[in-house]
């Protein structure tokens, strides 16, 4: 999940319609790229961008490949035919059966996925396990080529997911954080908006005085000794594990020491 100025993207594993429900029942305009057909410009236009990792309970695949979205709840996919008296078959990716994941839905979703996260700033993770190794190549992948890429795992695992998955070193594990807390708490308060930019507060702090290289070593130790209370003072108040963050940043003073 990102923000811009071009509204909320959210990228979701999940097959429900969570997302669209609240959307609907509070008047904001969404798109999850069919109306009722695939068309990727559906997106420009709308708040919530909602990108459908591996489906939708509600996308629906003609014998002719033709796709499209039927939000009716209910419906016995045994009984649906197309006007046209073809047959439909669910467009979900399960666990055990990735036929239809070379589609071109689901290619475009990826791509885009990829594109966002080399693109992001901060990417807010709520609720994932990190089971799928592909969505897991993909986040440290994308965490390697954009230096700029954060991401704050949400759940109340987080920690423990994120030391069993997300440890490729110590530079990337730095920019990753943890709250270990229910999604629903976290949403429920309303202060993960607060955290960001709080967050990205200190971040500018930091990057400014990693650039300046005319720092003498005790004033650039003094500097990072304020941007470490900082990170510890923003993380005890919203509950984010930073020490990654500052063990990254005390090897990077004692490498400048050493040189």
């Amino acid at each position: 999940m990102s923000t811009s100025n071009n509204g909320l993207v959210i990228f979701t594993l999940n097959y429900d319609g969570v997302i669209e429900t609240f959307c609907e029942n509070n008047g904001i305009s969404y798109s999850d790229g069919f109306d009722p057909y695939w068309n990727p410009n559906n997106f420009d236009t709308k708040d919530v961008k909602i990108f459908k990792l591996h489906g939708s309970l509600y996308w629906f695949k003609t014998e002719k490949d033709k796709i499209l979205r039927v939000p009716v709840k209910g419906l016995e996919v045994t009984n649906l035919r197309y006007l046209s008296d073809e047959t439909l078959s669910e467009m979900i990716i399960y666990p055990a059966l990735q036929k239809d994941k070379n589609s071109e839905v689901y290619l475009w979703i990826h791509n885009r996925f990829l594109f966002e996260l080399n693109e992001a700033h901060t990417c807010v993770v709520m609720g994932y396990s990190f089971r799928d190794k592909e969505v897991r190549e993909n986040l440290l992948g994308a965490m390697n080529t954009n230096p700029d890429l954060w991401l704050i795992v949400v759940s109340p695992n987080a920690t423990k997911h994120k030391n069993e998955y997300l440890r490729p070193n110590l530079e990337i594990a730095s920019r990753i954080l943890t709250i270990d807390r229910q999604v629903e708490e976290i949403i429920g308060d309303r202060k993960i908006g607060g955290y960001i930019d709080s967050l990205n507060t200190v971040r500018s702090v930091e990057q400014d005085i990693w650039r300046e290289q005319a720092y003498s070593i005790d004033y650039l130790k003094d500097k990072i000794g304020q941007v470490v209370s900082m990170y510890g003072s923003v993380g005890k108040r919203e509950q984010i594990h930073h020490s990654d963050r500052i063990e990254w940043i005390n090897s990077k003073i004692a490498q400048r020491v050493v040189g």
